[in-house]
C-alpha cells in the first residue's frame, strides 16, 4: 500500500514472517530509520 510505512513485528506480520521477540535496541534503531525515511519522503 503506496505511503504505509511499518517497523519491528509489523514488518513480519504484514510478510506472514515468524515473529521472534522484539529486541529493545532493534526496535529503537528500526523506529528511527523508518522516521528518516518518512522525513526524506515528506521533503520530497
Amino acid at each position: 500500500m503506496e505511503g504505509l510505512y511499518i517497523t519491528g513485528m509489523t514488518v513480519a506480520v504484514a510478510h506472514g514472517l515468524p515473529r521472534m521477540g522484539p529486541i529493545f535496541g532493534s526496535m529503537i534503531m528500526g523506529g528511527k530509520r523508518v522516521a528518516e525515511l518518512i522525513i526524506n519522503d515528506l521533503k520530497g
